[in-house]
């Protein structure tokens, strides 16, 4: 049985900027999550302008095929796309 990993695929949209990471690998569900609920919502509205953006995550497991390229087997948590207000003030 092939080792997996997890990897958070993240983006965030506004207006003419779009910005879309890859994060991981992560041995285990556990850490990935952690990071997908403690961390990400607040870096997004620390990197964002003033207004409203558009936000989007999962988790994807992974395996490492023999080209060495990660392939998506399972996608086991989706966080729905949805609209979220930056920052108020400066």
């Amino acid at each position: 049985m092939l080792d997996t990993y997890f990897w958070i695929n993240f983006s965030i949209q506004q207006k003419r900027n779009t910005l879309s990471l890859d994060l991981g690998p992560y041995s285990n569900l556990k850490e990935a999550t952690c990071i997908l609920v403690d961390f990400l919502p607040d870096y997004a509205k620390r990197i964002v302008n003033k207004g409203r953006y558009k936000y989007s995550a999962s988790i994807n497991e992974c395996v490492l095929t023999q080209k060495n390229q990660w392939e998506i087997i399972h996608t086991p948590i989706r966080e729905n796309e949805c609209y979220k207000i930056g920052k108020q003030n400066d």
